[in-house]
């Protein structure tokens, strides 16, 4: 579950934060270790927003491609919703 959102990177129980890049990719960073746990090239453009759902369980990314992608998040492991 995600927590929060800070700077623009989704924080999941201060354990994890997870990240747009300007090359259309979003990560999961394991915090204490440095780590990169997930890496997803979903979008064809710069991802320029990060949203948490209200429930906690998944984000929201929106890109320069003109898409908006719907994430599930369980833990550390999460998918594109479909």
């Amino acid at each position: 579950m995600i927590t929060e959102l800070r700077n623009g990177v989704a924080v999941a129980h201060c354990r994890y934060a997870i990240v747009g890049t300007k090359d259309g990719h979003v990560q999961l960073f394991d915090l204490a270790s440095s780590d990169m746990v997930e890496d997803h090239e979903e979008h064809e453009g710069a991802v320029w927003s990060l949203a948490v759902r209200p429930d906690g369980k998944g984000i929201v990314t929106g890109s320069a491609d003109k898409t908006v992608k719907f994430w599930n998040v369980r833990g550390a492991r999460w998918s594109q919703a479909r």
